[in-house]
């Protein structure tokens, strides 16, 4: 079979997108980049689309890519008036459906945790001459997808194609370099550390995790969670949010705070790998992902994980190293202000109850690599975007 890299693709492409910082649009936009250089007879382009908010920048929400991806993600031509693109694929926010200025199709990437509503879309974007047109949609998941239909796209112009995570960035630590990365972070060998990336934010279910969280530390004095909140991003204090959540639920005590480790700083792609390579178990009881990228990197470093059952990510968990956390299914609700919300509520009890019979991680280099597939790999979705805009 011909390598991926050696494929040929006769197309002329023009990418639409954010680059430079760690949101998620922009790092799945750099991580399909990096694969797409690859791909011989590919005519490659891409336009910087200014950021959702003027706070964001490289220098304080840097992507943390090593240098030599870095050069080669800057050396990609901009496209001129000239440009003629058989294919325009846009990902950014707000979503914008107006026919390309470089002419020939549109393909959008569009991804929702809880469902549109009319801010998801830039001014002049019409739906009706999009389809018309032959534009289609790119989702990752198939939770993004029924939700995307939901609110008024053909199904046959919605594609769900998965997210990744690249193995020259995400991959298994060996045990001798988890106890060293432990040590140095004053980590107790035989603590069992939980791990979240993610922003304070209702739907991620943060406030889930700490509640479950400080219940299974009253019979659990060896588990700690480490937090990496997002406040270079969302601009949300997770100091704040943690005090304030659990005095609410009535759970706040030294012992818990003491056992809860916050890391606000953005961290490098080496750095995010080491997090996902000394946790014991990655954390995600969210109400609504539209495909939650962190669990998928966690797994590819041999992380184990525990998530909610029935939403987005039962799309690429499916090992029974994985845990899923019970859920109920709410359609059609008020979420926020925002109708027509989807989401499911998980079962806090079940949380719980996995917290306290959790075990450390097997880290067994042999074991985590049976975690860490090649299925996970970036280079399978790149290619199926690659099939689909020929």
């Amino acid at each position: 079979m011909t390598p991926y890299y050696q494929r040929q693709f006769t197309q002329s492409l023009t990418i639409e997108g954010w680059r430079g910082i760690n949101h998620s649009f922009a790092l799945v936009n750099q991580f399909q980049l990096l694969e797409l250089v690859k791909y011989t007879n590919l005519t490659l382009s891409h336009a910087d689309v200014p950021f959702h908010f003027p706070h964001w920048n490289q220098a304080t929400n840097g992507a943390g890519f090593h240098s030599v991806d870095e050069t080669i993600l800057s050396q990609i031509s901009t496209p001129t008036h000239e440009t003629s693109s058989g294919w325009t694929f846009r990902i950014h926010s707000p979503v914008n459906l107006t026919p390309p200025a470089t002419g020939g199709k549109l393909a959008v990437f569009l991804v929702t945790e809880l469902g549109l509503d009319e801010n998801t879309f830039s001014k002049g974007s019409d739906i009706t001459q999009f389809q018309a047109a032959g534009g289609i949609i790119i989702t990752p998941s198939n939770w993004s997808r029924n939700l995307i239909i939901d609110w008024g796209f053909h199904p046959d112009n919605v594609h769900v194609i998965s997210h990744g995570a690249s193995k020259d960035y995400f991959f298994p630590l060996p045990n001798e370099t988890i106890k060293l990365q432990r040590a140095a972070l004053s980590f107790p060998e035989n603590e069992i550390l939980l791990l979240n990336i993610g922003a304070a934010i209702w739907n991620k279910g943060i406030d889930i995790l700490l509640k479950g969280f400080a219940t299974a530390r009253q019979q659990r004095k060896d588990i700690r969670l480490v937090f990496k909140d997002q406040r270079n991003t969302y601009g949300i204090s997770g100091e704040t949010y943690i005090q304030s959540t659990l005095s609410n639920a009535g759970l706040l005590s030294d012992d818990v705070l003491k056992a809860i480790t916050l890391i606000p700083a953005n961290l490098t792609m080496d750095q995010m790998n080491a997090m996902y390579g000394i946790a014991d178990c990655y954390v995600s009881p969210y109400r609504a992902e539209g495909f939650n990228l962190p669990v998928c990197e966690a797994m590819a470093c041999g992380t184990p994980v525990i998530a909610t059952a029935g939403g987005a990510t039962d799309d690429f968990i499916s090992n029974s190293t994985h845990q899923k956390i019970e859920s109920k299914l709410y359609k059609n609700t008020v979420v926020q202000g925002n109708k027509r919300c989807s989401y499911r509520e998980p079962e806090l009890e079940h949380l719980i109850e996995i917290l306290i019979n959790i075990k450390p991680k097997n880290t067994d280099l042999s074991s985590m690599s049976k975690i860490s597939n090649d299925s996970l790999e970036w280079q399978l979705p790149v290619n199926q975007l690659l099939s689909l805009l020929t």
